[in-house]
């Protein structure tokens, strides 16, 4: 990349830095995990700049921002989420559970 490019992608970058976490924490919900995705976003747009600096870049890198959240909830789907309490044993059956399982295999 050559300086000029170089130039206009700080500018860009010091210019837009603000919105474009604004943007990311109304999808995440988490000021860090927003800057993260900003980051990530911006890294792509670093390699694709040449390309793109004389176009629309506030949509392409609000694309990216988007896609790349949607991608880690898909990826990460299955993420536990810490319970308050931890028990050591499983919940005792009730009466009703046996009278249950018992009604249904002898039918």
């Amino acid at each position: 990349m050559d300086a000029e490019a170089g130039n206009d992608f700080r500018d860009f970058v010091v210019s837009r830095y603000p919105s474009l976490v604004r943007a990311a924490y109304l999808l995440c919900g988490d000021q860090a995990h927003a800057e993260d995705l900003v980051q990530n976003a911006l890294a792509k747009t670093y390699l694709a700049w040449p390309r793109i600096r004389r176009g629309s870049v506030d949509p392409y890198v609000r694309r990216i921002l988007h896609n790349d959240y949607v991608s880690e909830r898909r990826r990460h789907w299955w993420r536990e989420t810490p319970a308050e309490q931890v028990t050591d044993r499983a919940r005792p059956p009730d009466v009703d559970d046996v009278r249950r399982v018992a009604c249904t295999s002898t039918e």
